[in-house]
């Protein structure tokens, strides 16, 4: 990912840097029963990449300005507030028998979140030890409307083009319709 690091110049905001920021997901969602710190001892955290620290560990950042130490944090709040990393859903853990448990959680997909194919792991811990472990893929792709539209943007480019022009003459020529009909409106 590529960020762009503002800066005031001649008392102007502009762009100053660019900031690259490697090695993490694209999408991090952690899910777990109680707090992860009484899950697992921090070194088995890093050892699997769980959490904030972990996630530190793994990133790897380069800018052509000298860095300010603050970039892990912004880029974590940016893709908290977007939805692409969360880390408070909470795993419901149900005992089925002596030996069974069924363990279930829920998460929304934010509709930022790219087409592609998601791992999905499930790791059991008991006292502070990894106890079993599951891994499963997710494939999110576009479907209807977005699907459609995203293919005629790439196929059939001047089509799209034409097709975005009729849309906004119409959509144009519709609310002055609707907003010259209005009483009062007067022109």
């Amino acid at each position: 990912m590529t960020l762009n690091r503002k800066g005031r110049v001649a008392g102007i905001w502009l762009n100053v840097a660019q900031i690259m920021i490697d090695n993490l997901p694209d999408a991090y969602i952690l899910a777990a029963s109680k707090n992860l710190d009484s899950i697992c001892p921090p070194e088995e955290q890093e050892k699997l990449g769980l959490g904030k620290k972990a996630l530190q560990c793994l990133m790897h950042i380069s800018s052509s300005m000298p860095l300010t130490g603050k970039e892990y944090e912004e880029f974590l709040k940016l893709k908290i507030h977007n939805g692409t990393y969360d880390m408070k859903e909470k795993v419901e853990i149900e005992p089925l028998s002596q030996s069974m448990r069924r363990v279930s959680t829920q998460f929304k997909i934010p509709s930022i979140m790219a087409p592609g194919t998601y791992k999905i792991q499930l790791l059991c811990f008991k006292q502070g030890k990894l106890e079993n472990q599951r891994e499963t893929e997710l494939k999110i792709e576009r479907i209807g409307m977005p699907r459609l539209m995203i293919s005629l943007a790439y196929k059939y480019a001047a089509l799209y083009g034409l097709l975005a022009i009729l849309v906004a003459m119409a959509v144009g020529i519709l609310m002055d319709v609707i907003f010259n009909s209005v009483p009062g409106s007067g022109h």
